[in-house]
């Protein structure tokens, strides 16, 4: 290695649950880490550890994997101030870039991904409309709204696929959901006035389940054209890794002997999709070197199909997992977590519920509202901060943060409407998402299509 002096610099200032989590080198390990207990760290220290004291280990066997590229290239800055330019070897990606890894060691394997086309969002929601108009739907598809549920339709294919769902398999099971729910004697009132007749939450449940049944036909015809055309989006790169894998043992092995070690990041926040392919590319020797780090108390958006379920197979699914837990937090004060585990402690499994000690001590006091309306949300933190700038403190000095961007301009818009200042109202958002926007697209759309009354209804009360 280039230069130890910062590696043993920096596991020095471990605790002792972080150096446990960095030495367990072999076998499955699960590191449940709570924010601000410096996982991010020990992932960086572990991989320079590994290469310090396993001999023969190399940096292109180990792969780390984290879900954003921003996140890829600070886990490899991290990693080079460690260990210098050997980091560079160190295999960082995303699920994506690792699975795109994979189909380039092979790509005959993967036809249609090698050599076909992309499609764009804007593409594939295209092309729904134009199998919603070639088949015989009658529940996702109406005359006067033929394409309302096109692109509804498509991001659920999406979370289908996350799912490690096929159009067979999905259709399946809602075929066998339907076959239960027929067979059921429970399904009719059995006296009173209603005797014989069928009970109104079985109707609504058969409805939706018809409802699924076509987007099942729906799912079949829309993956039967992206491979007929050679074309594919953007789940199917991880779909054909984990089909492929699934299906060609000898080229499991060829993948799990290049990757020795494998570290997986937010672990809580895989897709089931994600999840196999990670026990794919390690489970074949049975001795998987396998190491995760999650809290299931930071699973909270589901973002591109995140289950808790792939977080808690782990633990299933291998008997020989050792489980550690960071519970030191450096981050927040003792206030902070104190009230943030009372929230979350309903929500926890018994692993889980792990209350942070924190490192700092004292802290700002804390109040917590609950407001059962948006409205008088916006009213609450408005009164707060009118309270606080009377007692002599600076608008300046009042900072909100919200949980999703477009919460941002919606709440300094209102703030205005109080007459309070507000400034630096930023959030990465989608410029078609914005409210503005979006009322003129309902204006255009309320033009071209005359008997669209909830797209006039909203132009009319555009300001």
């Amino acid at each position: 290695m280039k230069d130890m002096t910062a590696f043993e610099e920096a596991y020095g200032k471990l605790n002792e649950r972080q150096k446990e989590a960095v030495d367990t080198v072999y076998g499955p390990v699960m590191v449940i880490a709570g924010p601000g207990t410096g996982k991010t760290q020990i992932l960086a220290v572990r991989i320079a550890h590994i290469l310090k004291t396993v001999a023969g280990a190399k940096p292109d066997e180990i792969v780390a994997l984290t879900y954003t590229e921003s996140a890829v290239t600070s886990m490899r800055k991290r990693l080079a101030d460690l260990m210098g330019a050997s980091a560079y070897r160190v295999r960082i990606y995303t699920f994506h870039g690792f699975a795109k890894v994979i189909l380039d060691m092979r790509p005959d394997l993967f036809p249609r991904i090698s050599y076909g086309t992309q499609l764009t969002d804007i593409t594939a929601i295209t092309l729904i409309e134009e199998l919603l108009d070639a088949g015989s739907y009658t529940k996702i598809r109406t005359p006067k709204h033929p394409y309302r549920l096109a692109k509804s339709i498509k991001h659920f294919i999406s979370t289908l696929k996350q799912a490690d769902y096929t159009p067979e398999s999905y259709t399946k099971e809602l075929t066998e959901k339907l076959e239960l729910l027929e067979s059921d004697p429970e399904r009719v009132h059995a006296k009173g006035a209603y005797k014989g007749k069928e009970k109104a939450p079985v109707t609504k449940l058969r409805e939706r389940l018809q409802k699924h049944l076509e987007v099942a036909v729906l799912f079949e015809a829309y993956s039967s054209r992206l491979e007929a055309d050679s074309i594919y989006d953007f789940e199917d790169l991880l779909v054909e890794t984990v089909s492929v894998l699934r299906e060609d043992e000898d080229f499991r092995g060829q993948v799990g002997e290049s990757m020795q070690f494998v570290l997986a990041d937010e672990h809580q926040d895989t897709n089931p999709l994600q999840n196999k392919l990670l026990q794919l590319v390690t489970d074949f020797d049975g001795e998987p070197n396998l190491f995760v780090v999650g809290d299931e108390k930071q699973s909270i958006y589901g973002f591109q199909g995140a289950s808790l379920a792939s977080f808690h197979d782990i633990k299933g699914r291998y008997p020989q997992l050792k489980t550690i837990v960071l519970d030191t937090n450096y981050r927040s004060t003792k206030e902070i977590l104190a009230t943030a585990h009372e929230l979350m402690k309903p929500h926890l499994s018994p692993e889980s519920n792990v209350e942070l000690i924190p490192e700092k001590g004292g802290g700002a006091r804390l109040s917590v509202r609950v407001y059962t309306t948006p409205l008088e949300e916006l009213e609450g933190i408005a009164l707060s901060i009118e309270e606080a700038h009377k007692k002599g403190m600076a608008y300046t000095d009042i900072a909100i943060l919200t949980r999703k961007n477009a919460d941002v301009l919606t709440l300094a818009e209102y703030l205005r409407s109080r007459g309070i200042p507000e400034d630096h109202a930023t959030a990465e958002l989608d410029a078609l998402a914005h409210p503005s926007v979006q009322l003129f697209i309902s204006l255009i759309r309320a033009v071209a299509f005359p008997t669209d009354t909830s797209a006039l209804a909203r132009a009319l009360f555009i300001p």
